[in-house]
């Protein structure tokens, strides 16, 4: 038997002497687990599972609104609401956002926007489950995971706030070293666990921010073969995250308004398929929207970076007809919405949607010439009115013959 003063040195190792002496890693039958009848780990969303030491990584590029989003995301979950069209937990869980990205008047601005059409109700819901990072002294600014103190600060915080999930935003300002080291991005993960673990009553889940890399030819590489590249030094976090949500525009205008999610990783299931959501700047919310085609975007894509794509010929053709022809249907529904519209606010709108001037003009044209759409033009202004065949033809009607002509 080892002695107590060395129950493991060389030659004086004793196995029943050292399960008492230390700690040891939790295993169970393989028989056991199978046996097992709990029920999973709660998902959060998207993948994300309530559960000790579960990291989502979510990758975007500046000015997208990843902040602004995941805020969005929580006051949704609070409140039982769908995000993105996924389910969110439908029990209230506690949030609490740590980083130096964003401060207080900027929170406040995001919250009064988001919150101007929740009842009182609604509003006495959310008390209590949503904590922000308002850097109201100079240290809070700092951050990094490089500084304990900064580590033993936040999981004090956790604690305080009994927080369910943790988004640390951003990563670049957390990171414990060299974001472009992947021995330092694995020390700071295992960093990252060992805080979500400071609640041990509890277990808290972690959402990541990160910043892309930069440029237009970079888009296509957040889906496919390359979305574990879409992210700087992606490859070393992607491997070691649970789940990973890529973000990119889903259109070419410079107002971000249609933001494409591309589920990158899943470890626990099959990832979600990609889905773009419409920001609303009135209210800073994210309506899904069911017709978006990224097949078709992932394609024009791929054609700006190699000057060319990965798809066959055949695969090409079938991609731009499906994009005009699901296009055509969704110019048709958004014109029969209005009513009737001037052409040019139907082209602005056109241009959210990810179209170019010449393919705007193409699809118009032939919806025109097809019958689908009519237009009508101002004597006075030379503005030209477009609407359905059929509320032209009633507008046509019902004004006094000198204000509008055929065209």
């Amino acid at each position: 038997m080892a002695s107590d003063s060395a129950p493991f040195a060389e030659g004086n190792y004793d196995p029943l002497e050292a399960l008492e002496a230390a700690d040891k890693y939790s295993t169970a039958d393989a028989l056991d687990i199978e046996a097992d009848d709990s029920e999973p780990p709660e998902e959060i969303w998207g993948g994300l599972r309530l559960a000790p030491g579960q990291l989502m990584e979510v990758i975007g590029g500046s000015g997208l609104g990843k902040s602004r989003m995941m805020l969005n995301l929580a006051v949704n979950q609070v409140l039982g609401r769908d995000f993105a069209g996924l389910p969110t937990c439908r029990r209230p869980l506690k949030w609490l956002f740590y980083g130096n990205e964003n401060g207080f008047y900027r929170y406040r601005n995001d919250l009064r926007q988001m919150l101007k059409f929740c009842t009182s109700d609604e509003r006495e819901r959310l008390r209590g489950h949503i904590f922000l990072p308002t850097m109201a002294r100079p240290k809070d600014v700092y951050v990094s995971f490089a500084d304990e103190e900064n580590r033993v600060k936040l999981k004090t915080t956790i604690h305080y706030r009994d927080a369910d999930v943790v988004v640390l935003d951003p990563w670049g300002a957390v990171i414990d070293g060299d974001e472009l080291d992947d021995g330092d991005v694995r020390k700071t993960i295992f960093e990252i666990m060992d805080v979500l673990a400071a609640n041990v009553e509890k277990p808290t889940a972690g959402i990541i921010l990160n910043h892309s890399r930069n440029g237009a030819k970079e888009l296509a590489d957040a889906a496919g073969f390359s979305a574990a590249n879409y992210g700087k030094n992606s490859k070393a976090i992607f491997s070691v995250m649970r789940n990973v949500w890529n973000l990119r525009p889903a259109h070419i205008a410079e107002s971000i308004t249609k933001i494409e999610l591309i589920h990158a990783k899943c470890s626990d299931f099959q990832p979600y398929p990609p889905r773009a959501v419409d920001f609303d700047p009135r209210t800073f919310t994210y309506d899904l929207d069911p017709a978006f085609d990224h097949v078709a975007w992932q394609y024009e894509l791929e054609r700006a970076k190699f000057k060319g794509s990965s798809l066959t010929p055949t695969q090409q053709g079938d991609a731009l007809k499906q994009r005009y022809e699901s296009m055509r249907q969704k110019i048709k529904e958004y014109v029969t919405s209005k009513g009737h519209l001037f052409k040019s606010e139907l082209e602005d709108w056109m241009h959210t949607q990810g179209l170019s001037k010449n393919v705007s003009q193409s699809i118009y044209s032939s919806m025109i010439k097809n019958g689908d759409l009519a237009k009508i033009t101002e004597n006075l202004t030379n503005r030209v009115l477009v609407g359905t065949p059929a509320v032209i033809a009633k507008t046509l009607a019902e004004s006094p013959p000198e204000t509008y002509r055929m065209r």
